[in-house]
């Protein structure tokens, strides 16, 4: 009896080793990776260039403005504009032209004298030119006549010889004058076809001092 009871223990045991379900193992679990970022090239810090030296404005000279005068409007003025004559007045020199038709001061440079020239308010047409001082006018007058005071300018260059005898081809009609001063004369001189030259002068004192006419001049 005891001996069917241990094999039917041992059956039974048999039976329940077979039903019994294995227990799973415990797998080990990997770790994840690390993901790696691509390697990217480290950036140094460029340099930041220096600044460069602005240059300070240099002093340029302005050039000075270009001085343009106003021309004579007075179309044929250096065709039929002439010298007349001259003469002293007190310590003053007076040169007179014909046919300017100027309403303007103009200027002039006669044998280095400085000359400034207004209309002749007895006659508009003509001109009268005074320095404060008197000149020597040698044989000749040099005259330079300038639109502009600072006698840049130039619009009439002349010579005036004073003839020490009369051509042939010229002819001179003189007046004499006696004057509390003295003798004085005035030749008016002009070519074979009446057209006038030039004039000779000469003033011992004022002009407008009392006068008689006179034969000659000794």
């Amino acid at each position: 009896m005891k001996t069917k009871l241990l094999i039917s223990l041992i059956l039974l045991s048999v039976v329940f080793s077979g039903c019994t379900t294995a227990t799973p193992q415990a797998t080990a679990t990997l770790a994840p990776t690390a993901t790696l970022s691509p390697a990217t090239e480290t950036q140094f810090p460029t340099s930041t260039p220096l600044p460069t030296a602005t240059p300070l404005p240099t002093n340029t000279s302005t050039p000075e403005p270009t001085f343009t005068p106003t021309l004579i409007p007075f179309t044929p003025f250096p065709e039929i504009f002439r010298f007349y004559r001259y003469w002293f007045d007190g310590d003053k020199t007076v040169v007179y032209f014909l046919n300017a038709e100027r309403e303007t001061a103009m200027y002039a440079v006669i044998n280095d004298l400085d000359f400034v020239c207004n209309p002749d308010p007895k006659n508009l047409r003509q001109m009268i030119c005074e320095a404060p001082t008197r000149f020597d006018p040698g044989e000749a007058l040099e005259i330079e006549l300038f639109s502009d005071e600072a006698h840049k300018q130039s619009v009439w260059t002349n010579t005036v010889a004073f003839e020490k005898t009369v051509p042939e081809n010229v002819q001179c009609e003189t007046e004499y004058r006696m004057y509390a001063a003295g003798c004085s004369y005035h030749s008016s001189c002009y070519d074979l076809q009446g057209n006038y030259l030039y004039s000779e002068d000469y003033y011992p004192g004022n002009p407008n001092d009392p006068w008689v006419p006179w034969g000659s001049c000794p």
